[in-house]
């Protein structure tokens, strides 16, 4: 288990849950709080700022897209559109293959899907060392 999470960085209550889980110290006010902020079928309140936490990768991609264009709603930036340079070598995709890109999941060999000016991400692999960010840390978009 990893020792510190720099995505809860933000939420010193998660912050405090996953400190308790590590130490092996959590007991059912823990239960509880993880049970009282569950957003099973609900809609997810993308505009305060909420941190999600899912194990499974199809429900990141989810989640991301989601969250994602709550921001351009509320934000009204214009979208981009990253596609992995790697698959487009020989022509020009279709408006249908850009569909399928647009909903293939996590897949780690597509780039980034989309992002806003100002839109806060979180870094997953950081190939760019100047930025001085390490895996996990907030950063805000700067295009």
């Amino acid at each position: 288990m990893l020792n510190e999470q720099m995505r809860a960085a933000g939420d010193p209550v998660l912050q405090r849950l996953l400190k308790r889980v590590r130490l092996g110290v959590q007991d059912r006010t823990d239960l509880n709080l993880l049970n009282l902020r569950c957003w099973e079928d609900r809609r997810i309140p993308w505009e305060t700022g909420i941190t999600v936490v899912t194990p499974l990768n199809r429900k990141r991609w989810n989640l991301n897209m989601e969250t994602t264009l709550s921001f351009q709603t509320q934000q009204r930036p214009m979208m981009r559109i990253f596609m992995s340079e790697h698959k487009w070598k020989e022509a020009l995709p279709a408006e249908e293959a850009i569909m399928i890109l647009k909903n293939q999941g996590d897949d780690s060999a597509i780039a980034v899907p989309a992002v806003f000016m100002g839109m806060p991400v979180v870094v997953n692999h950081n190939t760019h060392q100047g930025l001085k960010l390490v895996n996990g840390a907030s950063y805000v978009t700067r295009c």
